[in-house]
This record gives C-alpha cells, structure tokens and sequence, in this order.
C-alpha cells in the first residue's frame, strides 16, 4: 500500500502534462475520421471525450458511440450547432487534453479547475501538524480520463472501541478534470471487519 507522498509522485508523473485549449464554440466540429477540429487544429478524442461531445449536443451517448465515424461527425456537427444557435452551449468552450494530446472533455472557460497535481498539494498542506505524508496511507486510488478518486487515512491514529475492533477515519477525495463535476470530498470511516486484513468503508456519504 502506498503513502501519500509516493502518491503524490505518481500523480506528477502522470499528469503534469494536462493542456487545455479555449475555443470559440461555433469552430467546434468532428471529422470523419473521428478528431474533433478547433478551427485551428484536430485531436484525437478519447471514450470519455466522445461522451461529453454526446452531452453538449443533446445525443444520446450510447447511440453516437455506435454509429461509423462519418455518420458520428454528421450527427454532432449537427446537433451542436443547434445547441449553440439555442443558448445551451457558452459562447466559449475549453477543451481538456491529455499528455498525449487527445481530448478527454469540455468546460466553461469561466470556472476554474484545478489540477490533479495541485489537488495533491492542497491535500498534503491540509493534513494536521505531526501528521506527514509519509505517515498517511492510500487505501484507495484509481483513474480514468476524466476522474481520481483517492482514499486516505492515517494508521497511526486509530479508534479502538473494543478489544480488535479497529477503526480508521479518513477522507474521499473524487476530482473530475473536465466536465461539468469538479472536486468532491467525503469523509469516511475505515473499520478493519475480517481477521484476515480485509477493511470496508462504514459510516460513509454522511450516513
């Protein structure tokens, strides 16, 4: 199991490389070979990318992953222009890259986004005084392109109510990095439920 500052590592590595483009929406379109073109320049675009493309122009997301690449590019073309021409998309759109430069979504250039290394350091210059990052423990991680999702807790500070019923508090932290979802934090407790190591989350989403 990981620690925070190994986490904090790999997050560095990983994606340190974010980019990000603003555009005007209406140089917005995909091609028939499936990369979506600014006006300017054309990317790639991931599941993820094609999904929110699906969301900004009112199709259904399973329905355009299915259709051949041409007929994808038709369809949105399309319907996004009518999107626009209707008031449902700003004016100005943000598209999110990923380090190999391939489209991983969309968002309002007004609102502000953090990055996934800058999450890290806000979680690392948070954490209580005697408390280091060496010291906290990552219970959970995963990512896709578009989200983290990352457990921590401390094993040196634990609540023990009774003889071997140990419990852990922690945090959730989810972190969309595009998309209309930005930084959810949940607090959470870690009970240890099987002789064998095995812990579940109890007392979590506020209940």
């Amino acid at each position: 199991m990981q620690n925070l500052a190994q986490l904090t590592e790999q997050i560095k590595e990983e994606y340190s490389h974010l980019h990000s483009n603003d555009v005007l929406s209406e140089n917005i379109s995909l091609t028939a070979a499936g990369y979506l073109n600014t006006g300017k320049n054309e990317f790639p675009v991931t599941l993820d990318g094609l999904e929110q493309c699906a969301e900004k122009a009112n199709i259904p997301k399973e329905f355009l992953k299915r259709l051949p690449l041409d007929v994808q590019a038709m369809l949105f073309n399309r319907c996004f222009q009518i999107a626009i021409s209707d008031g449902e998309v700003p004016c100005d759109m943000r598209i999110d890259l990923n380090s190999d430069m391939q489209v991983i979504g969309f968002d309002d250039p007004d609102l502000l986004r953090i990055s996934p290394v800058q999450l890290t350091d806000v979680i690392r210059s948070s954490l209580p005084d005697g408390l280091s990052p060496e010291q906290v423990s990552v219970g959970r991680f995963s990512s896709t392109p578009r989200r983290l999702w990352i457990s921590c807790f401390s094993p040196e500070r634990v609540t023990e109510p009774r003889p071997g019923d140990i419990i852990n508090g922690g945090i959730d932290v989810v972190h969309y990095l595009s998309g209309d979802k930005g930084t959810q934090i949940n607090c959470y407790l870690r009970r240890l439920v099987c002789r064998n190591g095995a812990t579940a989350h109890v007392c979590g989403e506020n209940q």
